[in-house]
C-alpha cells in the first residue's frame, strides 16, 4: 500500500479480499523469514496527484462518486469526498479488523 501510495496512487478498494499471503518459506537459517503480502486488484486504482510524482494532490471536488465496496470504503468516499491516501488507511484499518475479528471481540468484551 505505501508503494503505491509513494508512486502516486491510491488503490481505492481495499479489502481482505483484495490481498493474497505467501506463507512464510522453510529457511535453512536461523532467522525466520516473514510471510509476503500482495495487493493483488488494481482495476480501480486511481491517481491522487497530478501527472508527476511529488506534485499536488487533486482538489477534493466534493461530488465524486464512490467506488469500492461499501463495507471497507471510508466515511469520506461514502460523503462524496475524493479518495486519498486517508481513505486507503481507514480501508486497511477496517479490513485488518475484519480479520482478527475474533481477538478484537475477546479484548472488547474482556474474554483474554
Amino acid at each position: 500500500l505505501m508503494q503505491m501510495h509513494n508512486k502516486g496512487f491510491v488503490c481505492v478498494d481495499v479489502k481482505p479480499q483484495n490481498f493474497m499471503v505467501r506463507p512464510v518459506e522453510q529457511s535453512t537459517s536461523s532467522v525466520d523469514i516473514l510471510p509476503t503480502v500482495a495487493f493483488i486488484d488494481f482495476g480501480l486504482l486511481e491517481r491522487y496527484t497530478a501527472t508527476t510524482v511529488g506534485s499536488a494532490h487533486r482538489p477534493n471536488s466534493g461530488v465524486a462518486t464512490p467506488n469500492g465496496t461499501p463495507t471497507f470504503m471510508s466515511l469520506a468516499v461514502q460523503q462524496g469526498s475524493t479518495v486519498a491516501r486517508r481513505d486507503d488507511m481507514e480501508a486497511m484499518v477496517c479490513s485488518i479488523v475484519v480479520i482478527n475479528r475474533p481477538l478484537v471481540i475477546s479484548i472488547v468484551y474482556g474474554v483474554l
